[in-house]
């Protein structure tokens, strides 16, 4: 009987709650580096303001969108960069650079309605300021402060 259980328990591990197999690369700890990850997509570069008080979610999901026809990361550079709600897809990763802050829109309307899981319950509500739906990865490089506002800081 305890045979059988230590089996279960062990079987268990590698599965997360729902039964999903979880994948290697899901136990790796080792920090990927910037310039392994394609090209870069600075926002200043592409004509998203620095340190305006403008919501500039359009242009910064231009930029998403751009880096994912090419694959990159999304550049974050030292700064503030107001947005509502961006969409990630797959392959583009995030990365802040020191001192940079994204910070989410104080307007819920910035924010749409999308299908979402809560607490393991599907529904609709606000979608967050960093989405990532049916992607298989999305790297957050540097450490990242959330506080008030749904700010995102380096």
């Amino acid at each position: 009987m305890s045979f059988a259980l230590q089996v279960s328990l062990a079987k268990a591990e590698n599965l997360f709650p729902d039964g999903t197999p979880i994948d290697r690369w899901f136990y790796q700890s080792e920090p990927a580096k910037l310039n392994d990850l394609g090209k870069l997509f600075p926002l200043d570069k592409y004509g998203v303001k620095t340190n305006s008080d403008n919501i500039q979610t359009e242009a910064i999901q231009a930029v998403i969108d751009l880096a994912a026809k090419e694959g990159g990361t999304l550049v974050v550079p030292k700064g503030k960069f107001y947005s509502g709600a961006l969409f990630f897809k797959q392959g583009v990763n995030l990365y802040l650079e020191k001192d940079a802050v994204l910070m989410g829109s104080d307007d819920i309307n910035d924010f749409p309605v999308t299908d979402t899981r809560i607490e393991g319950q599907s529904c609709k509500y606000f979608a967050a300021l960093i989405n990532a739906k049916g992607l298989n990865q999305l790297l957050l490089l540097q450490s990242m402060i959330i506080s008030k506002n749904i700010q995102l800081k380096n």
